[in-house]
């Protein structure tokens, strides 16, 4: 399996650049960071972040439960 080509982008919060309104019409309304782009899905919410790299990773079901529902 390859790696997946990854880009970060920096935002001075103490300049505020995460309330601009460019970043909150593209990424997120609320102006929160982190934010995760893949391909056209934008994932502005920190623990659905690491829920889906979890997931997507081939260690993931070490840490993270496949259902939030424990099976009896």
């Amino acid at each position: 399996m390859s790696e997946p080509d990854i880009t970060l982008y920096s935002l001075r919060l103490s300049g505020h650049s995460h309330r601009a309104e460019l970043f909150r019409s593209l990424l997120n309304p609320r102006g929160q960071v982190p934010v995760l782009t893949d391909g056209e899905v934008v994932v502005p919410d920190s623990d659905a972040i690491l829920v889906g790299l979890a997931a997507r990773s081939a260690h993931g079901g070490d840490w993270i439960a496949a259902s939030p529902i424990p099976e009896e």
